[in-house]
């Protein structure tokens, strides 16, 4: 499918467009330094407050910090930047010493795809219940309150000092563990058993349809983040854990008629074959957080007509952004990218040549003719007897942007020998879709070169060797990027992070909205249930990587045939 997540530099932004509270996204984060013989303010952009910060865009770079201590006058600090050998930056102020005290900025990113993004930050220091209460409070527009409780903590989301209800909200422990929650109908949500340690807090408030113009330009919707750091005093002796009153969003009503995958995973391989559905491999983890440790290990089946759980199968290369096929009742795993640097370490990515078959029988793996070069981040469909490759690009391990592909691949399985070929595309996209129907291949939207989204649609037909152009998809913000697509009786299914799916009409000339799916997803997979179901499974969405398998009908509506 695709390279998910791969070039953090822009994907920060475009995930926190798509996502808000997707780990991994990119965020201003605010943390106080107490116990320095000089104590100092922090503030930095990066994916929680726990992680060391990257490039601070202009935007942040001139926001205002200021200092709270009850009983005084809130003080600007003045800042200087900082940036470490191994390239962290952030920024510095020293402070006076306080038993209770507060940091706070509010700023605006810019634009970004006709959006405007501002974040709020705050950062408490706090040993007591009494102490905290003293400083939870801010006059921030979007806010997180937090409270000591018993053995937890009570923290309440306000937009305007107004309880948000439903909101994304990610908490990162002491420890590192990340849980994602929604807010309750009172806008809070509860850390039921506390430890101490330095707590990581983020949410998300998105007004759309909110026009407006920012330093001359255009924006049609606004989205507000909000982080808070803390360090937890530990729970006291005997404290009582409360009752969980926020809840992980539930299940989609049709992800029971299925086991869930073991873990959640984005941008794998994905096929049906015989009643079966086969998961291979893919990115599990924080998003931008590329090692080894952050593949899945795994190749899984499941059966679609019963409950029994996901059998394991030999495993070939980790790997993510690769395509799995389905063909004559065997898979074949076609490319992808491989991460060689442990965690912590030094990205060492490489999009690999591989291609292999796998005998779902046998239960046995056999390598083929490997690809003219590396390639990841692109989709593959099979016509005929042959398997079509388009888009992607080549990641050499040096960190440097990957080399883009402007062709396509084929390779024509009825042969003796089987051998790539390689034939010129009029563009270079990757994280794209790959569809057919009429004996045609479609490439649908992606990212082009310049890190935009592009939502184009390109058609090629192998009897004229002739591509054409098709409409474009739908949508807006990330729309377009990170989709997937199927097929059934030569009409053509897509979707992508806005959770709509769009079929394309009867005449070829327009999208039309045929389903909306009940959980947002991208880097997913979108692969045949039966004759008249589809089935989304797993990929990222505001609450992390997805476990769940999730079938809507594709029913299709007269406007669609005309």
């Amino acid at each position: 499918m695709l390279n998910h997540f791969a070039k953090p530099q822009f994907l920060a932004c475009a995930l926190i467009v798509a996502l808000g509270q997707t780990a991994g996204a990119h965020f201003v984060w605010l943390k106080l330094d107490t116990q320095a013989e000089q104590p100092t303010a922090e503030l930095f952009f990066s994916e929680a407050g726990d992680i060391p910060g990257e490039k601070i865009p202009g935007g942040v770079g001139e926001a205002e910090v200021w200092l709270v201590v009850p009983g005084q006058e809130r003080a600007k600090l003045e800042l200087t930047k900082l940036e470490a050998e191994n390239g962290d930056v952030s920024l510095h102020a020293p402070i006076s010493k306080c038993d209770a005290c507060a940091i706070e900025t509010e700023c605006t990113y810019g634009l970004y795809h006709g959006i405007l993004l501002t974040y709020y930050s705050r950062s408490l220091h706090a040993s007591s219940a009494e102490d905290l209460s003293s400083v939870a409070d801010s006059n921030l527009k979007l806010d997180i309150i937090p409270e000591l409780v018993d053995a937890g903590m009570k923290l309440k989301v306000t937009w305007n000092g107004e309880p948000v209800v439903d909101a994304p909200f990610a908490i990162v422990t002491p420890g590192g563990d990340e849980v994602d929650e929604k807010t309750d109908g009172e806008g809070m949500v509860v850390v039921s058993e506390r430890e101490a340690g330095l707590y990581s807090f983020r949410t998300n408030h998105n007004l759309k349809d909110v026009a407006g113009e920012y330093q001359g330009e255009a924006f049609t919707e606004q989205h507000h983040y909000a982080t808070l750091t803390y360090e937890a005093p530990a729970a006291g002796p005997g404290a009582e854990p409360l009752k969980k009153v926020a809840e992980k969003p539930t299940e989609d009503a049709s992800a029971s008629r299925f086991t869930p995958l073991p873990e959640g995973v984005a941008s794998f391989g994905g096929a049906v074959s015989e009643g079966r559905l086969y998961v291979y491999s893919g990115h599990i983890g924080r998003a931008h957080d590329h090692s080894s440790d952050n593949l899945s290990q795994n190749f899984r089946r499941l059966d679609l007509s019963s409950k029994e759980p996901w059998e394991s199968l030999p495993m070939e290369t980790p790997l993510q952004g690769l395509a799995l096929v389905a063909h004559d009742g065997l898979l074949y795993r076609i490319g992808g990218m491989q991460a060689f640097n442990a965690p912590g370490k030094d990205e060492v990515l490489k999009s690999v040549a591989e291609f292999s078959c796998f005998d779902p029988a046998t239960k046995e793996w056999t390598r083929m003719a490997d690809l003219p070069g590396g390639r990841s981040s692109h989709d593959a469909v099979v016509v005929g007897d042959s398997i079509y490759v388009v888009g992607g690009w080549r990641l050499d391990g040096t960190g440097d942007e990957g080399e883009w592909y402007d062709s396509a691949l084929v390779i024509d399985l009825s042969d003796d020998s089987p051998e790539w070929k390689e034939f010129k595309c009029p563009f270079r996209r990757r994280a794209l879709a790959a569809g057919t129907i009429h004996g045609k291949i479609f490439a649908l939207g992606g990212m082009n070169e310049m890190s935009d989204i592009d939502r184009g649609v390109d058609i090629y037909d192998p009897k004229t060797d002739e591509w054409s152009k098709g409409p474009e998809l739908l949508g807006d913000g990330m729309d377009g990027f990170g989709v997937s697509a199927w097929q059934f009786d030569d009409e053509l299914f897509v979707s992508g992070a806005s959770g709509i799916v769009h079929q394309l009409a009867g005449d070829g000339t327009t999208w039309v909205e045929v389903a909306k799916l009940t959980q947002e997803r991208f880097f997913h997979r979108l692969l045949p249930l039966n004759g008249t179901e589809i089935l989304a499974v797993g990929g990222a969405s505001n609450a992390g990587h997805l476990r769940n398998l999730e079938a809507f009908p594709v029913a299709i509506p007269a406007v669609a045939r005309k």
